[in-house]
């Protein structure tokens, strides 16, 4: 039987997400560690090929790892994605889904809400997808009962359906409730970023008006310097003429 060897893209964000398995989903580390790693060791390729190159000596496969259905639909598929190598004999293990609330599991504990695992990072969101989920999985309607037709001649059976209005309405007051802060929560979020941007204009307009007044205040001191210099030319000039007229007087008074 062919062996391979096992190897990493990343191994320290892969052993990351390996270990929030092992804290979230013990089953599927198990699995991962028992079932699945000996078995690509042994040139089982399990999952399902999602990619291949033009001689199939390169494959890329999924494999789904087991969990909780309503985790599964409120952040995706587990999966491990893997790629091999035939001609070097490697499997490369190249991450396992999904990445966001793994890593974020492995940074610090996570919460759970109704028995599911949510992100801190969109609690409100979560919530909101698992009551939504729980509205539509669960039975609405309950408690038929038969409907007397001894009077008709058909084989027929009849059923009273009712409808349990509180428990719609409930369900509907917590998926308004997180509706609203969801919404509430994004519009701080929207209301912070512009402020942000408002408050950075604002320096920038004050940095240009402070560029401005420079730049007005160069422009007035040259002025004044210029007219200075002309002030100075004027009188220079008028010296001159002074001083020409003087001789020239002198010369008259000395023909004399």
């Amino acid at each position: 039987m062919n062996k391979y060897d096992l190897d990493y893209v990343n191994e320290n964000k892969f052993k990351k997400l390996e270990r929030a398995i092992k804290k979230y989903n013990m089953l599927a580390f198990k699995k991962l560690t028992f079932d699945y790693y000996p078995a690509l060791r042994n040139g089982e390729f399990l999952g399902k090929k999602i990619d291949a190159n033009e001689n199939d000596t390169i494959e890329k496969y999924e494999l789904r790892l087991p969990s909780d259905k309503m985790f599964t639909q409120i952040h995706g598929e587990v999966k491990l994605i893997y790629t091999v190598h035939k001609k070097e004999k490697v499997v490369i293990l190249e991450t396992i889904t999904p990445e966001d609330i793994l890593l974020e599991g492995h940074m610090s504990e996570l919460t759970t809400y109704k028995g599911i695992m949510i992100s801190k990072a969109n609690a409100s969101k979560d919530m909101f997808k698992i009551d939504l989920l729980n509205m539509l999985q669960d039975k609405h309607y309950d408690d038929f009962e038969d409907v007397d037709d001894s009077d008709d001649d058909s084989d027929i059976d009849y059923y009273k359906l009712k409808s349990n209005k509180e428990y719609l309405q409930e369900e509907c007051d917590k998926i308004k409730k997180h509706i609203d802060e969801y919404l509430q929560e994004e519009c701080e979020k929207m209301k912070k970023y512009v402020d942000e941007i408002c408050k950075e204009r604002i320096d920038n307009d004050k940095k240009d008006e402070v560029k401005i007044d420079e730049i007005e205040n160069k422009e007035e001191k040259r002025d004044e310097l210029k007219t200075r210099k002309d002030e100075y030319r004027s009188f220079i000039t008028l010296i001159i003429i002074m001083l020409f007229i003087t001789i020239l007087l002198a010369l008259i008074i000395a023909n004399l």
